[in-house]
């Protein structure tokens, strides 16, 4: 079973139509209690760092996401949804990120 993180931004949607277009197993989940019963989450995102991180709080997501990451089992961040595993963005400096990979996102330049 797999959980699409809820967090009221993001396109949930998709992620959720892809999972079952596949015939796997899926569900979105929104509360704390929802990350026990499944396997693998995803975060799907779309729209930028600070509001992403902002929303998962204001959820109380943070913390019961970081618990299952940690047990590793699998997670799969889609744009923001990756970049939120950073300390920090360069988009958004005053927001933390999860802090599970150390660094800033930053944007790319001179990209060819």
């Amino acid at each position: 079973m797999i959980g699409v993180v809820d967090y009221g931004i993001g396109n949930l949607t998709s992620a959720k139509k892809s999972l079952d277009y596949l015939g796997v197993a899926s569900k979105l989940i929104g509360f704390e209690e929802d990350f026990k019963d499944v396997d693998g989450i995803i975060l799907p995102g779309v729209g930028a760092f600070g509001p992403t991180m902002n929303a998962l709080d204001d959820k109380g997501l943070i913390g019961p996401m970081l618990d299952f990451i940690r047990t590793g089992r699998p997670y799969l961040g889609i744009c923001v949804g990756m970049q939120v595993l950073f300390d920090s963005s360069q988009e958004s400096p005053s927001v933390s990120g999860l802090g599970l990979i150390k660094g800033n996102v930053s944007e790319l330049t001179n990209v060819t």
